[in-house]
């Protein structure tokens, strides 16, 4: 979608050269603009996702699953 946008943009305001058409200044700073702006919301909305608190079985089990609980024993 972002290079669909991109494109749309950079194609609607251009500059004509000796047959060569080319995106003009204003159409690179409108997409710097619109990129800026996206990526602001994005983030904003990745803050937005709740986290998940591990579950009890599982810092249970984290706990239990030691060097010594296996048998290893470190150092001496």
């Amino acid at each position: 979608m972002g290079a669909v946008v991109t494109g749309l943009v950079l194609s609607s305001a251009s500059i004509s050269n000796v047959g060569e058409t080319y995106p003009d200044e204003h159409a690179y700073m409108t997409v710097f603009v619109v990129m800026a702006f996206g990526s602001i919301a994005a983030f904003l909305t990745a803050l937005l996702i709740p986290r998940r608190a591990p579950a009890v079985s599982n810092v249970i089990a984290a706990t239990q699953n030691t060097d010594e609980s296996v048998g290893i024993r470190r150092g001496g």
